[in-house]
C-alpha cells in the first residue's frame, strides 16, 4: 500500500522520472483524492463510504440510477454534489398507496431506479410504478416483487415472486415479454443486473428467504441462457 500511495504521488519506484520538471498540481490533487478514499475505504465502514461524492467522476450520461447500487462502477455513489443545507427545502410531492393491506402487504422494499427524464420506477409488493419528475404517476403493472428493477434501453427489466422475468416498455408500462426461468424466488430485497445483453438475477429461491443459484436470461425474450 505504500508502495501504491508513494508512486500515485510521482515519488515511488513505480513513477517516472521526471528529471527537473515539476508534477502539475492537478495530478498531485488527484493523487491526493486517490490517497483521501483509501484511507476511507481502510478507516471507515462500508455503509459510511457510500456517501462520498467522487469529484472526479466521468460526467453522467443515460440514466441517472439504471440499477442496485447505480451504474456499473458506480458501487453506490454519485457523482452529483447533493445540497448541505436543507433548512429552507419545501416538500416538492408525495405519493402514499393508502398503507398496508397486511403486515407486509403493498410495501415498497428496495428503493428506486431513475431513468435519464429524472423519472422514478418504484417496485412494491403489489406492483411496479412510474413517476414523472413532477410526481404524476405515469403507469402501474401489478406483479408481486420484493426486488429492485433494471433499466436497460427503453426497457424495464423486473422478476416476480412466482419465479418469473418481465420486460416492460419503460414509456408505457406494456408487457413485451415474460418468461418463467424458476419455481420461486425469495422475499430478499435484492437487485438484478444488466450485462453484455443479459440479466442477471437470483434463482432457485426459497420461501423463507435466500437463494441457491444465479441464472443469466437473455434480454430478447427471456429464455434462460444459463
Amino acid at each position: 500500500q505504500a508502495a501504491l500511495v508513494q508512486g500515485a504521488l510521482g515519488r515511488g519506484p513505480s513513477s517516472r522520472s521526471l528529471g527537473n520538471e515539476s508534477i502539475p498540481r492537478q495530478s498531485r490533487r488527484a493523487a491526493m483524492r486517490a490517497l483521501l478514499g483509501m484511507f476511507l475505504w481502510l478507516s471507515t465502514p462500508q455503509c459510511a463510504v457510500a456517501i462520498v461524492v467522487r469529484k472526479d467522476a466521468e460526467t453522467t450520461s443515460g440514466y441517472y440510477w439504471p440499477e442496485a447500487r447505480g451504474k456499473p462502477g458506480q458501487y453506490s455513489t454519485s457523482p452529483f454534489t447533493a445540497p448541505r443545507n436543507l433548512t429552507s427545502a419545501t416538500l416538492a410531492w408525495s405519493w402514499s398507496n393508502g398503507g398496508p393491506e397486511t403486515k407486509y402487504g403493498r410495501a415498497a422494499h428496495s428503493g428506486l431506479v431513475m431513468d435519464d427524464k429524472q423519472s422514478i420506477y418504484l417496485s412494491s409488493t403489489d406492483g411496479i410504478r412510474k413517476f414523472d419528475a413532477g410526481g404524476q404517476l405515469r403507469w402501474y403493472a401489478p406483479m408481486a416483487t420484493w426486488r429492485l428493477p433494471a433499466l436497460s434501453d427503453g426497457r424495464l427489466y423486473a422478476t416476480t415472486n412466482d419465479g418469473e422475468a418481465v420486460a416492460l416498455d419503460m414509456e408505457t408500462g406494456k408487457s413485451l415479454w415474460t418468461s418463467k426461468f424458476t419455481q420461486h424466488l425469495d422475499t430478499d430485497i435484492s437487485g438484478l443486473m444488466v450485462r453484455d445483453g443479459l440479466l442477471i438475477s437470483e434463482s432457485q429461491g426459497n420461501v423463507g428467504g435466500g437463494a441457491h443459484a444465479v441464472a443469466a436470461l437473455d434480454l430478447t425474450d427471456g429464455h434462460k441462457v444459463w
